[in-house]
């Protein structure tokens, strides 16, 4: 049995921050872009990457919610 309590507080905070993470990547990417910084791009990736990270974090609680750890 899943523990809802610890899934949904996972969900909101994989919420929270991929939101966080689409304005940063968003406002580097059109810094980047107008402004002709390229160290911007970087920092696009970067943003994007975390959010991946987020992703995974939240598919990895599934395995431990199952497993009442």
């Amino acid at each position: 049995m899943m523990d809802v309590a610890s899934t949904r507080g996972r969900l909101v905070a994989l919420i929270g921050g991929d939101v966080l993470a689409t304005v940063i990547a968003g406002g580097a990417a059109y810094a980047a872009s107008t402004l002709h910084q390229n160290a911007y791009w970087g920092l696009f990736g970067l943003v994007v990457a975390a959010g991946f990270v987020a992703q995974f974090w939240f598919i990895a609680g599934f395995g431990r919610a199952k497993q009442g750890v």
